[in-house]
């Protein structure tokens, strides 16, 4: 009850769903019909959900980012732990993008706080390091409701904005 299922990007029968209720990750290994408790080492309190998001990476099967409290997580191994992202913004959302030239991965992008600094910003290295991308003079509202890498374009992020509409930027060369 309450949890938010999320396929898997790169596997169909393979589904996750966050449960709010008890802090938990619950797999299902067969297109949904049935799930389980993936016993996660890791996972932070939900505290009732407070924006907690769950996302599956396009392509990398089991490969999954959990966005709240503060924290970035990262799980490659289908939810069955989690790593806490150290160095890495107070994410508001999420998305992910074309990876960079010569990379497997696929670009991060966040909105959010980085050392104090509101922004937009993009990782090409799996959150090891993030560059902001926009600027102060380039804000865009500061209230995002979505973010998206485009698929085919590296370095393109589309932002859902709270009032502004959507809005693109590309790296500027």
């Amino acid at each position: 009850t309450g949890a938010r299922p999320v396929a898997d990007r790169a596997n169909p029968a393979k589904f996750y769903a966050l449960s709010f209720a008890d802090a938990k990750v619950y797999r299902s290994f067969d297109g949904g019909a049935t799930f389980t408790n993936s016993d996660v080492i890791g996972l932070p309190a939900t505290g009732g959900g407070g924006g907690l998001r769950l996302l599956a990476v396009p392509n990398m099967e089991g490969n999954l980012w959990l966005v709240g409290h503060g924290g970035l997580y990262h799980s490659a191994d289908s939810g069955s732990s989690f790593q806490r992202i150290a160095e890495a913004p107070s994410v508001t959302v999420l998305g992910f993008g074309k990876g960079a030239p010569g990379k497997d991965y696929p670009a991060l992008f966040a909105a959010g706080n980085f050392h104090g600094q509101q922004g937009v910003f993009r990782s090409d290295d799996q959150a090891a390091t993030w560059v902001r991308i926009n600027d102060d003079q380039h804000q865009w509202g500061n209230r995002f409701r979505c973010i998206a890498g485009d698929p085919r374009v590296y370095g393109r992020v589309y932002v859902g904005t709270d009032g502004r509409g959507i809005l693109y930027g590309d790296i500027v060369k």
